[in-house]
This record gives structure tokens, sequence and C-alpha cells, in this order.
């Protein structure tokens, strides 16, 4: 039986073009978690793109803090549905609405996160692309 599963990941991100500021610096961070939650053939991957004076450090907390805030959030949805399968209330799987309230409560509590720290975000921040694989 052929499944189909991530082998190999790369990553690449190129600095944007500023004509008054030909030496900026790249701002953005990349997320690779292969084997996300510990499940073989889960994957996490992102690419939070900084932007303004202190994108680099929005990204680079994004970086460490959002693939934990994803974890916690999935995992609380995985334990409600394995929860409501030994009750008998459910009996089809994890669906996309839930996989999609877990993303979304991940990323407010990493923009809550972000908001709280000593970084000035008024002109600064980040944009993030992020896929989770599984199966």
């Amino acid at each position: 039986m052929y499944t189909n599963c991530v082998t190999k990941f790369a990553f690449a991100t190129k600095t944007g073009q500023s004509p008054s500021n030909p030496h900026k610096q790249n701002q953005d961070a990349w997320i690779t978690v292969p084997h996300f939650c510990g499940m073989k053939y889960c994957h996490f991957f992102a690419v939070a793109d900084g932007h303004g004076q202190w994108g680099k450090e929005v990204s680079s907390l994004m970086k460490v803090r959002l693939p934990m805030f994803v974890e916690a959030e999935l995992r609380y949805m995985f334990n409600k549905y394995h929860d409501e399968l030994q009750k008998n209330q459910k009996d089809e799987p994890l669906n996309t609405d839930e996989a999609c309230i877990a993303f979304n409560n991940a990323f407010l509590n990493c923009n809550e996160e972000i908001f709280k720290s000593n970084l000035d975000i008024r002109f600064s921040g980040s944009t993030c692309v992020s896929v989770l694989t599984m199966g």
C-alpha cells in the first residue's frame, strides 16, 4: 500500500527590496516541525514575514511561540474528541472546523503575547502562512 507522506522538506527566504535601504535585513522566520504533536505523519510548517522596524523580532517571537500554541490547541481538540468518543457522542474523525478553531485560537494567543511583549508594534508586525499535514 502506498501512502503519501512528507519525506523531505526545505526552506528559502529572500530579503525584500527597499530602494531607500539597500542593506535591508531579512525579517523572515521559518518554522519546520516534523512529527508535530509527537505523531509520525503530522508536520507543521510556516513562514512568518516580518515588516517594520521590529519585524524581525516579531517573526522571531512567532517562530518560537506559535508552534507551542498550535500544539496546545490541537492537543486540547484531540483530548476533547477522545472524551466524546468515549461517551459515544461522536463517531467521525476530527473535522476541519475543529482544526480551524485550534489554529484560530493559537494565532490569537500568539498575537496576545506579541501585544504584551516590550516590542513597539505600532508600525511593525508579521504575516504568517502555515500548513499542517496529517496522514
